[in-house]
């Protein structure tokens, strides 16, 4: 299995981790998006599973555990292996200038990152490919409308748009990796912003505030990947 970094990965404002062997990208930045995606995926097909979501958020409960015993009861996670390192070409790691820009305030700021843009063989187990590919689509363009609307009415809103073209029609599993973004936004914003009723009380308190990162010189987002077979 590959993944493809089809969009160059920021690994923030540290860079990317190291050890004795090398620089690498995180296995549980893999994880992580793997479960949120699934968490995601199994709240919009069990509508049972998602009013009760919505009633711990309105609440101010912990939600954490709630979504890890859906992802457990679900099965697909069952054989799920994931590499705990992906090392990367050190020749291939470079640094690019990165803007942000938020929709309220416009471009806030420019940052140096370094960015990692290649195919990365990868041992990975994911049983059940073709549930994946479902339920990684799902979030994706979930995630990726969130994004859309970040930008929309500004210059680089094709950018997103050919993204989730990509997502549509073109990529097997997708799934976004590192940085895109800057802002404290909540653990599982997207879960959140995805009910209505809950994305119009917190939209409010201005707490989906994001700043999306855009490499000028390559006209680019970042983080956009896919995992290939």
């Amino acid at each position: 299995m590959e993944l493809l970094l089809w969009y160059p990965v920021s690994a923030g404002p540290k860079g990317f981790p190291a050890d004795q062997t090398g620089r690498y990208i995180p296995g549980e930045w893999i994880e992580k998006q793997l479960r949120r995606g699934l968490s995601y995926y199994l709240l919009k097909k069990e509508k049972g599973e998602g009013k009760k979501f919505v009633k711990m958020v309105q609440k101010g409960e912990e939600v954490a555990s709630f979504l890890s015993r859906l992802i457990e009861e679900s099965g697909l996670w069952k054989g799920v292996q994931i590499p705990s390192k992906l090392y990367l070409d050190p020749k291939k790691i470079g640094r690019e200038l990165v803007k942000f820009y938020n929709r309220e305030k416009g471009w806030t700021g420019r940052e140096w990152r370094e960015v990692y843009r290649d195919a990365i063989p990868v041992e990975l187990s994911l049983p059940n490919w073709e549930k994946w590919q479902v339920v990684m689509e799902s979030y994706s363009r979930g995630l990726a409308e969130f994004i859309h609307k970040q930008v929309k009415g500004e210059a680089i809103e094709w950018v997103v748009a050919e993204v989730q073209n990509s997502i549509a029609n073109e990529w097997e599993v997708p799934i976004l990796v590192g940085e895109w973004g800057r802002g404290k936004l909540p653990r599982h914003f997207l879960h959140i912003w995805s009910f209505k009723e809950l994305r119009e009380k917190f939209n409010r308190k201005g707490v989906f505030a994001v700043e999306v990162a855009f490499i000028p010189r390559l006209q680019v987002v970042t983080g956009w990947c896919e995992l290939k077979k």
